[in-house]
């Protein structure tokens, strides 16, 4: 099977590997199972009184998911036109091992590299300080946090499970599950 989509002309990319595919589809279609609850619950203001719980916890988690699934698009989308993004190049800059991986691989897979280990770099961090916040919040600020923080873990699952299924042989470093 080959696990690319993308053909390389001119030194771009061109087409999504199967790694940002399935990490899309799947952070995608969670997004949209959250958007479609809480836009039901939206149309029916009696509902979402009785659901009030359930909508927040639905808003927080999506707040989360969405900011990862914003990083994986538009961090592919700038790296196909051989341009840089701040955020996952600033996440990447302080590890050694991983840019010398990516400075060595073929461009198609340096693009998933720089995706996979950069967004799990932003994920840990953000899930560091949500911990750092869950210690001193209130009741009502905990629900908040830990939804966000369920959020943030299932991207990074979604992640590692796109990366297991085609790109384990190129993603090697012990912090990958």
């Amino acid at each position: 099977m080959n696990d690319y989509l993308v053909n390389v002309e001119n030194g771009t990319a061109k087409g999504d590997s199967v790694f940002y595919t399935l990490a899309y589809d799947m952070l995608d279609n969670e997004c949209k199972r959250l958007r479609d609850f809480t836009d039901s619950l939206d149309k029916e203001p009696n509902n979402k009184k009785e659901k009030i719980a359930e909508y927040k916890c639905a808003k927080y988690r999506l707040a989360s998911l969405g900011r990862i699934f914003n990083l994986l698009y538009y961090g592919n989308y700038v790296y196909r036109q051989s341009c840089k993004h701040i955020e996952i190049d600033n996440c990447l800059k302080h590890n050694k091992e991983i840019l010398s991986l990516i400075e060595n691989a073929e461009l198609d897979k340096a693009i998933d590299m720089k995706l996979y280990y950069g967004i799990s770099i932003y994920i840990n961090e953000c899930l560091t300080e949500l911990n750092v916040k869950l210690k001193n919040a209130n009741d009502f600020e905990k629900i908040e946090l830990q939804e966000r923080i369920d959020g943030l873990k299932f991207a990074k699952d979604c992640l590692d499970m796109a990366c297991s299924n085609v790109a384990k042989d190129y993603l090697p470093l012990p912090w990958r599950n």
